[in-house]
């Protein structure tokens, strides 16, 4: 995993992942917060990202940019399908934008416990 153009994160040898040894199913990418009362009141007021729901482009909150995927030929990949999911949309929100722009970039973020969510 790398951070910018030139920051090295993380690596993941293949052998901490021994199912994966001739493929994966799904990537993902995104944030997470616990809330012991998901789907019931009162919700966490844990924020996401910097607690502001995700505006495209503007990377208020969580985003993640230049997502690739690495598969078993020698260059990294656009995913193919990227499908977005939230289980407290009034609390937190995702985004995906990948039509007609250069890199297709990733928004997440919200407030946690709001005037929408209880």
């Amino acid at each position: 995993m790398q951070y910018g153009e030139k920051i090295n994160i993380g690596y993941w040898p293949p052998d901490l992942f021994k199912s994966l040894s001739f493929h994966a199913e799904t990537v993902d990418w995104g944030g997470e917060v616990y809330s012991s009362k998901l789907q019931h009141a009162p919700h966490t007021a844990t924020a996401m990202g910097n607690g502001n729901f995700p505006l495209p482009y503007l990377c208020n909150s969580g985003c993640i940019t230049r997502m690739r995927i690495h598969d078993n030929s020698p260059t990294l990949k656009f995913p193919d399908w990227v499908e977005t999911y939230t289980d407290e949309y009034n609390c937190y929100d995702v985004m995906y934008v990948g039509d007609y722009i250069e890199d297709p970039e990733f928004f997440y973020g919200g407030p946690g416990r709001n005037y929408i969510c209880p």
